[in-house]
């Protein structure tokens, strides 16, 4: 068995390589088919002995062979991680179509890390097109759904398994999410605060996995995004003396956080619980939207961080560490 895994290392790591190749040159509207590898500081060409995923740059210390211009780490990095996750996917589900359809999921998403860190742009190659392969997943009954209950549709009287109305109630469900989000943010600073290929990837995840997975990873992709994001945004923020944005962010942060400070009261009343989370979440968005708008005139062009890599990260999470993430996520958001 340890053949087996290391194996499918190697080729998680070859994949890797490719997907590279693949995120790279979509940003640059390129072919991913020609021309071959090669340097982008002296366009030579790069020697199969050169190409050697992971151990290549190790070998070469992270420089070209022909010109040493220096060789980005997210090579080397992106390889690793696919060739991990690969071998986490077999382990936890054998060697199964249900491996096969999250091994695509997974090989998209590293394209997705490598667009949008680098461009904050998700391609609907990677987002739209999770969708039929999410749904065949689900087709299938691999999704967090399992049985042999049809629930019927119109009447046309057509028929689905729970799994299959769970991921089409998700697919809808995500893009109604950010479309709200998105019209709460026109109306604060007069523009869209999430991009649309965050909402087309949270619609992929959901195609996949079902309504209930599609709420836990977009709440867990908030957390993510606020434990990791808001410091630094707020580091940068004061490094630059922009000290009303950064007053703007704590006060959003301190607005979200107020209903906990009130817990046994809410719990008592749905309606005032409701009020108060629907008040000060309000506000909060207020604050964030409005300190995101201010950031936008920052000469340094660090102004918000990507929001599709906390989904992927979140997704990640829920789908090999569930155990311990829903624990945990439960007693963040406990009330």
């Amino acid at each position: 068995m340890t053949l087996h895994y290391f194996v499918v290392f190697c080729i998680g790591a070859i994949i890797g390589s490719f997907l590279n190749v693949v995120g790279l040159r979509f940003l640059r509207e390129e072919s991913i088919v020609w021309p071959g590898s090669h340097c982008y500081s002296c366009n030579q060409p790069i020697k199969p002995y050169d190409n050697i995923p992971i151990l290549s740059w190790l070998l070469l210390r992270g420089q070209c062979r022909a010109c040493k211009a220096k060789i980005s780490i997210q090579y080397p990095l992106i390889e690793l991680f696919t060739a991990l996750l690969f071998v986490a996917t077999v382990d936890k589900f054998g060697f199964t179509w249900q491996s096969l359809l999250l091994l695509i999921l997974v090989s998209n998403f590293m394209v997705i890390l490598i667009t949008d860190f680098r461009e904050q742009y998700i391609f609907d190659l990677n987002s739209l097109g999770l969708i039929p392969f999410g749904l065949v997943y689900s087709g299938f009954n691999m999704g967090n759904w399992p049985g042999e209950v049809h629930v019927p549709i119109g009447a046309l009287q057509i028929s689905m398994s729970t799994a299959l109305a769970s991921s089409f109630i998700a697919i809808g469900g995500a893009f109604t999410i950010f479309f709200l989000l998105n019209f709460f943010s026109r109306l604060v600073i007069g523009r869209d605060g999430f991009g649309e290929g965050d909402n087309r990837l949270l619609m992929g995840i959901g195609a996949f996995f079902g309504v209930k997975w599609m709420i836990v990873v977009f709440i867990l992709a908030f957390v993510i995004q606020a434990a990791l994001g808001i410091p630094f945004l707020l580091w940068q923020w004061l490094r630059h003396k922009a000290y009303s944005t950064t007053a703007l962010l704590i006060g959003g942060f301190s607005l979200a956080v107020v209903p906990y400070f009130f817990q046994a009261q809410l719990q008592k009343s749905p309606l005032l619980l409701l009020g108060v989370v629907s008040v000060s979440g309000g506000a909060a968005m207020t604050c964030a939207f409005k300190a995101l708008k201010q950031a936008k005139s920052l000469p340094t062009g660090l102004m918000a961080l990507p929001f599709g890599p906390a989904i992927v990260v979140a997704c990640l999470a829920m789908l090999f560490l569930e155990n311990p993430v829903l624990p945990l996520l439960t007693t963040i958001l406990h009330f």
